[in-house]
């Protein structure tokens, strides 16, 4: 007997290249120079999961709106005027500090993009992005599992995920032989 299913994995999008040279530079900026690190502390009620990770909002309504441009013209989101960034940040990911799987939004119509930083990044360091083939569901704040199956993303420099919000999804720290740090931009955006 074949089971057919629709797999969440699909909706999926990878986008080598999304940002410029300048816009690259001022997430380093922000990163490095203009930002205020914490270490958040995240619990989720329909996971039950508690989290911690290193966190720096991104802010600046220029800032985003330069992004949300880019993003409008490079991704594959039908009506993107119908969006607005709902927020955006840095990710800072240490050998030890696994993200448990999250995800950002219930509404399958939000989506959040995810731009990997790092310049000079060995696939062997780890720091992959692992989805998980599973929605949340709406109505019964539960996810739904389409099947058991998973996809690995390994982080290049200038890199972007794009994916329904709703998708769950977990960022994997660096292996214990990794000396750097794994730095991300992730923005998410809501539907108006």
């Amino acid at each position: 007997m074949q089971i057919q299913y629709t797999s969440a994995l699909s909706t999926i999008q990878i986008y080598e290249n999304l940002l410029t040279d300048e816009q690259l530079h001022t997430l380093e900026n922000i990163a490095f120079h203009n930002s205020e690190w914490s270490l958040m502390n995240k619990s989720d009620d329909i996971l039950r999961e508690y989290s911690q990770f290193l966190y720096s909002e991104i802010t600046g309504d220029v800032i985003l709106q330069n992004f949300l441009r880019t993003f409008v013209k490079k991704i594959n989101i039908q009506n993107i005027d119908d969006y607005e960034t709902a927020n955006a940040y840095m990710n800072l990911s240490l050998f030890g500090l696994d993200l448990n799987p999250n995800f950002h939004s219930e509404n399958d119509e939000d989506y959040t993009i995810i731009v990997y930083l790092n310049k000079d990044w060995d696939f062997l360091w780890g720091g992959e992005t692992l989805f998980f083939d599973c929605i949340v569901n709406p109505v019964t704040k539960q996810f739904d599992h389409l099947s058991k199956d998973h996809r690995s993303v390994f982080p290049s420099h200038n890199k972007a995920l794009v994916f329904p919000s709703n998708l769950l999804y977990s960022i994997q720290s660096p292996k214990k032989d990794c000396r750097k740090v794994q730095l991300n931009a992730i923005f998410n955006l809501r539907k108006k």
